[in-house]
């Protein structure tokens, strides 16, 4: 059953709903990563690949939100659901305060602030779930990503064959974030999200 945790939002012209990953959502995540263009595939995949088994279909859908919490994002505009994003957090099993973090948003909606989004959603439930600090991997060249990040002050941990393990801490609520972040499109969104979150 769906859970009633989701949300609607607008960006630009396109209305957009995002909720809690489910079981069923295979078929979203297969006609989702049809659409990503093979640098897109390669900065969340660290490889090109051509696409998604099932044995990682049933990992990226059956989620226990706990350990392993995943959201999607589909853009709902005039009643069709189309798939425009996920993001999720799974916590690191020697370290059970630290997740790792996957981020993927489809190429025709990047640059519409749903990353940004989906940060301070698993920013949200890395709280509720007792997780202090979130690690991604990045690969160098994906700019994208790294500005992403930037206003969360991120510290690089590693860097190893062109990608870069970076660090953020998770946040109590908007008003932790950074001063670098304050007054800009982040503070907002995650504003944005807090209240529609809190308010389920």
């Amino acid at each position: 059953m769906e859970t009633a945790r989701g949300f609607y939002f607008n960006r630009k012209d396109k209305v957009f709903y995002t909720r809690p990953i489910i079981s069923s959502d295979k078929v979203f995540l297969k006609d989702g990563f049809k659409l990503l263009s093979l640098r897109s595939r390669f900065n969340r995949f660290l490889s090109f690949l051509k696409g998604l088994t099932e044995e990682q279909l049933t990992f990226y859908t059956e989620v226990d939100n706990t350990n392993h919490v995943a959201w999607g994002i589909l853009e709902v505009t005039g009643g069709v659901s189309k798939p425009a994003g996920i993001g999720r957090f799974v916590r690191v099993k020697d370290e059970p305060e630290t997740a790792e973090v996957g981020l993927t948003i489809v190429d025709v909606y990047q640059k519409n602030g749903l990353g940004t989004l989906l940060l301070a959603i698993l920013n949200m439930e890395s709280l509720r779930c007792g997780i202090k600090k979130l690690r991604y991997h990045v690969v160098e060249s994906n700019f994208g990503m790294r500005k992403l990040l930037e206003p969360l002050d991120y510290v690089v941990k590693l860097t190893d064959q062109g990608v870069m393990i970076v660090e953020t801490p998770v946040f109590g609520n908007f008003q932790d974030l950074p001063q670098q972040a304050k007054g800009k499109k982040i503070e907002e969104t995650w504003k944005e999200v807090t209240f529609n979150m809190e308010r389920k």
